[in-house]
């Protein structure tokens, strides 16, 4: 399996369009899933508001700020275990190369803002609630380490609550079709694991974005595409800018 399934926006100097900036800039890190593929575009249009802010740009400057986005994403990703999507592997985010990255493009003083999201791809592969917060701990931990200011969000809680069974049976057979998993099952570790976020949270004194029912529609974990740049604004207004 390749290792490389990173997504990355190097830095840009506007005023030429090819010469790399010299100067600090901000970098975000983005570790999702599917979640942060539909919703790139949106995300990254927060990411350079906040660089815009930070920046203090005016005028003609401000429509494109430099920024470096880094981004561990993709259909079904998981946090700690290879996972495969149709006819498409990746390796699980604690094991690919955006930490090395994420290290190579550190800057003394920059500012560096985080996306922690998409935690419940591994519920529906059946990884005990336990062993997923602490993937997800891990991941916290790292960006915490690095000097990161880290906004994280919990499950989708409201809209699950709102799944037919037949609409389960579905969703399950459309997205995780090598997966047997009962509802109830799911409803119970999403609980704990809603649980577990919030703990961890607090605990590691990082932002904690609630994923508001309205968001979604029939799919109940993505978020629907007329609702995306409302979502992300609101997720991320906790980095600022």
């Amino acid at each position: 399996m390749s290792r490389r399934s990173i997504q990355v926006i190097a830095p840009i100097d506007s005023a030429v369009g090819a010469a790399p900036i010299h100067r600090e800039i901000p970098t975000f890190a983005l570790l999702g899933a599917s979640n942060v593929t539909l919703g790139w575009r949106s995300i990254v249009a927060r990411c350079r508001a906040v660089a815009a802010r930070l920046d203090g740009r005016k005028g003609e400057e401000a429509r494109v700020p430099p920024i470096r986005v880094i981004g561990a994403h993709g259909l079904g990703r998981s946090y700690g275990t290879d996972s495969r999507f149709l006819f498409r592997s990746l390796s699980s985010i604690l094991e690919c190369e955006l930490w090395e990255l994420l290290d190579r493009s550190a800057e003394s003083a920059a500012p560096r803002y985080a996306l922690v999201t998409d935690v419940g791809n591994d519920i529906a592969y059946g990884v005990e609630p336990a062993h997923l917060l602490s993937w997800v701990d891990e991941a916290v931990s790292r960006l915490r380490d690095r000097g990161y200011r880290v906004v994280l969000t919990g499950l989708p809680i409201d809209s699950l609550l709102r799944v037919s069974r037949l609409r389960f049976l579905t969703v399950r057979t459309a997205l995780f079709p090598f997966h047997r998993i009962r509802q109830e099952t799911v409803m119970e570790r999403a609980r704990e694991v809603q649980w577990g976020i919030e703990r961890l949270a607090r605990t590691r004194d990082v932002s904690l974005a609630t994923l508001r029912g309205e968001w979604y529609g029939i799919d109940p974990i993505h978020i629907r595409l007329r609702c995306r740049t409302r979502a992300w604004a609101r997720i991320l207004e906790r980095w600022g800018g």
